[in-house]
């Protein structure tokens, strides 16, 4: 199988997003900022109306409350927005190069306008699917993005089951 592409922006987004933030691998960060963080705050609000301060003490389990529900999507929100400024800065205008993907029995070719790799299924530790790429990745940190918008119905399924062989052979 060969596929010949360059990336949008979104699906490096959608990456960037995944890797700092959505990962089950960042779930004790997840955990820490939004419910650890929230309860430190109403604690700190109880200690307070003990004091008889009510509306400092009441401001903050407002403030601890609304956290609690928005922050998952505020953070993400602003991964997201870093994201794309990142990638559209000149210097990392290089993400956007032609990719070409040919997946071989043994191994893939990888070719782009900066380089030529080949690499071995070994290299890959696992493969996540979402609704509109694949992402096949080499560390937690990092992985390769192959469209389906390149690929014709028939070869979704043909590619899933292709890769999922090679990579939990």
């Amino acid at each position: 199988m060969k596929f010949k592409f360059n990336l949008r922006l979104q699906e490096l987004v959608d990456l960037y997003t995944f890797n700092t933030w959505e990962a089950p691998w960042r779930k004790k960060s997840r955990q820490r900022l939004q419910f650890f963080l929230p309860l430190a705050f109403i604690l700190f609000a109880v200690s307070l109306m003990i004091q008889e301060q009510y509306v400092a003490g009441g401001i903050l389990i407002v403030f601890a409350v609304i956290w609690f529900f928005i922050y998952d999507t505020v953070y993400k929100k602003r991964v997201q927005t870093f994201a794309k400024s990142y990638y559209n800065q000149e210097a990392n205008r290089i993400f956007f190069t032609s990719y070409e993907y040919e997946f071989k029995d043994n191994l893939i070719k990888i070719k782009t306008d900066y380089s030529k790799v080949e690499m071995q299924y070994q290299a890959l530790i696992d493969i996540a699917e979402r609704e509109d790429v694949f992402w096949l990745f080499q560390s937690m940190g990092s992985a390769h993005i192959i469209p389906k918008r390149v690929m014709q119905p028939e070869q979704i399924n043909t590619f899933r089951n292709f890769i999922i062989q090679r990579i939990n052979p």
